[in-house]
This record gives structure tokens, sequence and C-alpha cells, in this order.
């Protein structure tokens, strides 16, 4: 009924529906960033219909889907075993493994820009690491 879609390589996040005339209501996406929880784009679906939120720094976007009535239908959280790449799926169940044993992982990452983009957000934000990020900067 509805599709989620992640492309990595183009930064994109899409929601493609089927036929939803069922539910008698089109549906209102949301698209929220993981890392801020802001909504960064929003769009009204009916039937057969897509939309796609591309531009962001991070493909790491949950999706919440309301019914006409603000009511929340659904929450759709991006998980990095299903739509991470291969070097996020390793970390992930690594830092898992750890954490299992009763240690979290401490780390530091060198070049991070502002923090948003990286393997190891999505392990610091499910508390599974610690991480000091640095920046150079022209002062």
């Amino acid at each position: 009924m509805i599709d989620f879609i992640y492309e990595r390589t183009l930064n994109k996040t899409r929601v493609e529906t089927k036929d939803i005339s069922i539910l008698g209501t089109d549906l209102k996406i949301n698209f929220i960033d993981l890392i801020s929880g802001k909504i960064v784009y929003s769009a009204v679906l009916g039937s057969h219909m897509w939309a796609e939120w591309i531009g962001g720094d991070n493909t790491m976007t949950n999706i919440r889907i309301y019914n006409d009535f603000d009511e929340i239908l659904y929450n759709h959280k991006w998980d990095v075993m299903i739509y991470g790449d291969p070097i996020e799926k390793l970390l992930w169940l690594y830092l898992k493994n750890r954490k299992s044993q009763g240690f979290i992982s401490k780390g530091m990452v060198i070049g991070s820009h502002d923090g948003r983009n990286g393997h190891w957000i999505y392990p610091i934000q499910e508390g599974l690491s610690n991480a000091l990020l640095i920046e150079g900067s022209e002062m």
C-alpha cells in the first residue's frame, strides 16, 4: 500500500502510495530529519502518488503519516540494518555487541564538518557510542 525508498547516493527519501482509496482519506506525509527531529518537508498524497525529500545532507529520515484529522497512522523509522550501507551495518553490529558485553565505545571524528553526516550518527543517537567531533576552522 505504501513504499518507503531511501537512495543514499542521491540523498533522497521517497514515499510512494498504491491504491489507498479504502482508507477514505488522503495521507499527510512528514519527512523528519533523524538528527534534529524537525520536519524538513511535508506533502499530501492520494492513491498512486509519490513525494520525495531531496537535498538534505542526510538520508536518515523518519516518516510520519497522518490522516485528515491529523491522527498519526504510522511512524516509519529509518533502520540501519535495512537502509544502512555496509560500513554502517558493520559498525552497528560491532557496537551492539560491545554494549551487550557492558561496554560503551568512545570515538573521535576529525573533519566532521557540522556533524550531521557520517556512519557514527545513528549509533550515537541510539546510545551505543559517544564521540567527540572535531572540525577545524579559519580564525
